[in-house]
């Protein structure tokens, strides 16, 4: 008999002794892993960020190569070009989508016509 049987008159199965203990155990081990699990994330972010810090000389570099040897008012010329050309880019994207919104209303008021006159 145990001390708790004879002091308290209550009877510890041993499925109830290993659920207490499991439950004990779980509570401080939880914590551990969780934190583990943040560890490894972390890891693993560190090692991508470490592998595209190494990446970037390298990229650089490539974008850098076509402007070797040009003077700065010649780079600076470039790149009012692409800004010219971006804005073309984007005023022939506008123009475009006003085309379709206007090919799409004129078939939409089509569709109305010939359903009021009963086709």
């Amino acid at each position: 008999m145990s001390l708790a049987e004879k002091v308290f008159g209550a009877v510890e199965t041993v499925e109830g002794v290993a659920q207490r203990l499991n439950a004990k155990i779980m509570g401080s081990v939880q914590p551990m892993a969780e934190k583990a699990a943040v560890s490894a994330q972390n890891e693993r972010r560190a090692k991508e960020l470490r592998e595209t810090l190494a990446q970037q000389p390298k990229r650089l570099q490539a974008l850098q190569e076509p402007f070797k040897g040009l003077s700065k008012d010649q780079v600076a010329g470039l790149i009012r070009q692409a800004v010219k050309l971006r804005q073309e880019n984007e005023q022939e994207k506008q123009e475009r989508a006003q085309q379709i919104k206007e090919r799409f209303k004129a078939k939409r008021e089509r569709e109305r016509s010939d359903r009021s006159r009963g086709r």
